[in-house]
């Protein structure tokens, strides 16, 4: 019967909480609002729900849920704003960032509000290695390679974060063409590991970046000598700026690609890796 008039309680307050924002902010809400959009100020739920923070966050939290599968115009912003009020009350909901970060985005053009919304998370659980992860992925989906390798490097800075980020964040500086970061990233990592298992693969990975950034710096020293760049890496050895091309661990060989990032070629050497 207590559990009853508790769950009655809440109901109650929910309500009041609601009702009274409502009329305290006004009713200034989007042109073509999802049902139930209006979201209360923190301060006036923060308030209102007293020794109830918890069940009022999870509340909020699942008002964003049952939103997650609706699309329409005002629809994310509705969902992140419950999300925001729900992590304000309880910061613990890990779940809610995921849902906020991840799985409410739908398509490029949704993503960058889900990243401010990371970052925002990154604040209240500064120790939380899942957040950046879920920045990096972000940004990884938008082709921003070089951001992120920068949180996924965050990311693996935490306490409890997997090995496999050591992977992603060199991938990521290869991807955005800061081979020379990755070396940096992996030298310092090796300095502080002694699995002998870990460390070959890292001297595997160092090896592979290393080559492509020594391919690069060759690339631009032919480009001074003959005042233009090379048509493939073999007319670096047959020019004899280099003897040989070196091998690639984890590909298929180097190549000089055409283009970058929608330019033409500016000497930067990829690798044939397996589809």
């Amino acid at each position: 019967m207590k559990k009853i008039r508790a769950v009655i309680a809440v109901l109650v307050l929910f309500s009041g909480i609601l009702y009274l924002a409502h009329r305290l902010e006004g009713s200034s809400v989007s042109d073509n609002p999802p049902p139930f959009f209006y979201v209360p100020p923190f301060q006036y739920v923060n308030t209102a729900s007293g020794s109830f923070r918890v069940v009022c966050a999870d509340i909020f939290y699942i008002r964003a849920i049952l939103s997650v599968s609706e699309s329409g115009k005002g629809y994310l912003e509705y969902i992140l704003d419950n999300l925001r009020l729900a992590v304000s009350l309880d910061s613990r909901l890990t779940s809610a960032y995921l849902i906020g970060g991840i799985v409410a985005p739908r398509g490029k053009a949704e993503i960058p509000p889900a990243i401010r919304f990371l970052k925002e998370s990154m604040e209240r659980r500064p120790g939380e290695w899942k957040i950046p992860f879920w920045i990096a992925f972000n940004y990884y989906q938008l082709g921003d390679y070089g951001k992120a390798a920068e949180f996924y490097e965050k990311a693996f800075r935490l306490p409890e974060a997997p090995r496999y980020l050591k992977g992603l964040i060199s991938f990521s500086y290869y991807q955005s063409g800061q081979a020379e970061m990755g070396v940096n990233f992996l030298e310092g990592l090796r300095a502080s590991v002694k699995d002998r298992e870990l460390l070959k693969q890292i001297d595997r990975k160092l090896k592979w970046l290393k080559n492509i950034v020594f391919l690069e710096e060759k690339v631009s020293e032919f480009e001074r000598v003959y005042a233009r760049l090379p048509k493939d890496l073999e007319e670096l050895v047959s020019s004899g700026v280099i003897q040989v091309i070196p091998e690639d661990s984890f590909g298929q060989g180097y190549y000089i690609v055409p283009y970058w990032n929608g330019q033409r070629n500016e000497g930067r050497v990829r690798s044939k890796l397996p589809q």
